[in-house]
């Protein structure tokens, strides 16, 4: 399972430039605050899509670099980094289950093979 950067390693755009985000394998970044009551589920159901998505996964907190560079003004969010500053898309405050509609619909589903294969 994929373990998020951790909150206090606060980016930017040039420190997101060298993960190895591709248009195939993104790198999700969520923005939250420990003071949002929608974060934590928001959180909860980024570690589960980890399982069943290829993606990285990097935290911010709604008060870093990365977050200013984004313009985040509403939480959850999450950006979805291709790669490039021209290959990213923002989406923010986020409810139910649009987290995991957004990773659907920009990541590839993980090859799982269960007992029964």
């Amino acid at each position: 399972m994929a373990t998020p950067k951790h909150a206090s390693d606060d980016i930017g755009v040039g420190e997101l430039k060298a993960t190895t985000a591709t248009s195939t394998v993104p790198t999700i970044v969520q923005f939250g605050s420990e003071q949002c009551a929608h974060c934590p589920p928001a959180t909860v159901m980024m570690s589960q899509l980890t399982a069943d998505y290829e993606f990285v996964w990097v935290y911010q907190d709604c008060l870093s670099k990365l977050a200013e560079e984004f313009q985040i003004a509403k939480l959850p969010a999450l950006a979805v980094w291709g790669g490039s500053v021209e290959n990213v898309l923002v989406y923010q405050g986020l409810r139910g289950d649009q987290v995991k509609d957004i990773v659907a619909g920009h990541c590839k589903r993980r090859l799982v093979l269960d007992a029964e294969f």
